[in-house]
């Protein structure tokens, strides 16, 4: 484990529990949380080297990389800006890595303010659905600047397959975005 970063976990659901799952068999420092407490203690259960914190303001204290793997970019802001958000913790030189499936628009805000307080942002959008999740063969549509993008491509190296960095922040919801209606349209 010396020279892996401390790894914070938010969002513990169908993609987040393998996904943070993933990182602590390879040996990283995780610490983890989600809104339902039962959640984190299944991660913790089955990954005992995990810890479990009570809040997101406790996931910062603790990490290094904070990846997030929520419904929207409303649950990221929420994490992020609310009563123990990540905010009231993060460190300069922090990074928080956006896996969830985000609106662009909030995504490039949230890394406005971040910026802010000295602490990088990257958007990691993923393809793949809950089996790509838990075969660890996600694909990454990356946004950000390409020093936090290198930063950030060992974690994502033991969660995905391929990764394609593709712009500044936010490309990345971005792409997903026309990912997702590129595959609406041909289900239909």
């Amino acid at each position: 484990m010396a020279g892996k970063e401390r790894l914070g976990f938010i969002g513990l659901g169908v993609m987040g529990q393998p996904m943070s799952g993933h990182l602590a068999d390879a040996g990283w420092p995780l610490c983890v949380h989600d809104v339902d407490p039962a959640a984190s203690q299944r991660v913790v259960s089955e990954h005992p080297t995990a810890v479990v914190a009570a809040t997101p303001a406790e996931v910062a204290a603790q990490s290094d990389v904070v990846i997030t793997m929520l419904p929207d970019g409303e649950a990221v802001r929420a994490a992020v800006f609310g009563a123990d958000g990540l905010m009231t913790a993060l460190r300069p030189g922090s990074l928080v890595l956006d896996t969830s499936s985000s609106q662009p628009w909030l995504t490039n805000s949230t890394g406005a303010a971040l910026a802010a307080i000295s602490v990088d942002m990257v958007d990691a959008a993923v393809s793949g659905a809950q089996w790509g999740a838990q075969a660890a063969e996600l694909v990454f549509m990356i946004g950000g600047q390409p020093d936090s993008v290198e930063r950030v491509r060992p974690i994502l190296d033991v969660l995905g397959r391929a990764m394609f960095h593709v712009g500044p922040l936010g490309s990345g919801h971005v792409m997903k975005s026309i990912n997702n209606a590129i595959t609406a349209m041909t289900l239909l």
